[in-house]
This record gives structure tokens, C-alpha cells and sequence, in this order.
């Protein structure tokens, strides 16, 4: 059961007797840790240790390639604009951003806040990262980007006038799943552009293990069989 699952819910599953394990996870070492918990609960132990042994790999070349930076720039990473969500100290995004090289603008700032327009001028971060996705309205996925880009009291700020606003998608950049070492390498090519391949946002997402594509249709059958005991 993942996060936003109640306890009712959870009660209810193992009053049929199920084993219900579940997940939360809030850094890069608890993702791992999830995925290898759920190969170990589901019978796919090797599945989900290549998966997560496979991602190491791909964080662990990260860091070798920004480990002598010698001044990591300063990066936001936005959620929404109206208001501006920015995410600060102890989120994904934040220890993403310090994987990839660069500096958490709002350092001060837990979880993810609100920042006035005025804070977020006066706080000039070199890098933007702004979401992006579906559901953001009928303007379209840039919608968050079309904002900060077109925005006349943002352009004095540094991420502007360079032109150093990048979108990600933010399935990659807000789950804890297995994409989030894609978002690891989209933020380090866009923080670091001199380190990595200008390609990188194209290469391919981990695929899926075959072990951990029953889990879905287990959680649907568990919902129908819910729902006619409730009748």
C-alpha cells in the first residue's frame, strides 16, 4: 500500500487475510530499499536487486563525473508558479539536486513551501527546474516553463537571461520509483551541461521488470473483490 492509503484500507486487506506491506519511502535509499523489499515479498528477489543494483550503478557515475565541481550552482526546483512551490530541505528533489551537482537554492526552506515572487527575485537561483505533465490546465504541459519565461518580473533573474529554465517531467522528479535516477541524470545534464551527453534526456527509462508487472493487476482484483464485499 502506498503512501495516502488510509489505515482503514490497510486494516481491511489483512482482515482478508492478505499481507499488506507498506511504502512510503522519502529519499533515494528508501526507493532502493522499497524495490528490494517488494522483489522479496512478490518472489522476484533477482529482479529487483538487478533494478536496484542497475540504479546504483547509474547514481555512483553521477557523482564521479560533479564530484570536482568547484562551486555547484544554486537550483530551484519548482512545483507550481501560481503561487511559487518551491522544494527545499528534505525532499527528493532536494537530494537530486545535490546528486546532480548543484546547490538547493532554498536551503532553509522544509519540504515544499510556498516562496513569494519577491523571495524567489531577491534568492536569483543560476538553474530552474520547473514540472511539467499532464493535468496543469489547458495551456498544455509548459505551462509552469511559459510562465517563468514570460513573466516580466522574472527577467532580471539570472536562470532567465541565460536561458537555464529546464522542464522535467514530474513523474520522474516526484515519485519514488524506480525513474527517478532518469530525473538524477535530466537534472545533473542540466545543471552540468559541459559534463554530460547533450543526448541524455533521450535515452531510454529503466524497463520494467517482469517480476513487479503483476502488481498492478493484483491491486485491481483486490479492489474488485473489495467492492463486491462491501455489497
Amino acid at each position: 500500500a502506498a503512501f495516502g492509503n488510509t489505515e482503514e484500507v490497510v486494516n481491511r486487506l489483512r482482515d482478508l487475510g492478505l499481507t499488506v506491506i507498506t511504502l512510503s519511502p522519502d529519499s533515494v535509499e528508501g526507493t532502493l530499499h522499497d524495490i528490494r523489499l517488494i522483489g522479496k515479498a512478490t518472489g522476484a528477489e533477482t529482479e529487483a536487486e538487478r533494478l536496484a543494483t542497475s540504479m546504483e550503478a547509474r547514481i555512483d557515475a553521477v557523482k564521479e563525473k560533479t564530484k570536482n565541481v568547484a562551486k555547484p550552482p544554486t537550483v530551484a526546483h519548482i512545483v507550481w508558479h501560481d503561487p511559487i512551490w518551491i522544494s527545499g530541505s528534505n525532499t527528493f528533489q532536494d537530494e537530486l539536486i545535490t546528486l546532480a551537482g548543484g546547490v538547493n537554492a532554498f536551503p532553509d526552506t522544509e519540504g515544499w513551501q510556498i516562496a513569494s515572487l519577491e523571495r524567489f527575485i531577491a534568492t536569483d537561483p543560476e538553474v530552474i527546474v520547473v514540472n511539467s505533465g499532464t493535468g496543469m490546465g489547458t495551456e498544455g504541459v509548459d505551462l509552469i516553463y511559459r510562465y517563468f519565461m514570460n513573466e516580466p518580473r522574472l527577467k532580471t533573474m539570472k536562470a532567465i537571461q541565460n536561458n537555464r529554465v529546464y522542464i522535467i517531467e514530474s513523474d520522474l522528479i516526484d515519485r519514488g520509483g524506480p525513474r527517478l535516477v532518469d530525473a538524477l541524470e535530466e537534472v545533473a545534464a542540466d545543471i552540468h551541461p559541459d559534463l554530460f551527453d547533450a543526448d541524455i534526456r533521450k535515452n531510454a527509462p529503466i524497463p520494467q521488470s517482469p517480476g513487479f508487472g503483476v502488481i498492478p493487476l493484483a491491486f485491481a482484483f483486490l479492489a474488485v473483490l473489495l467492492i463486491r464485499l462491501k455489497r
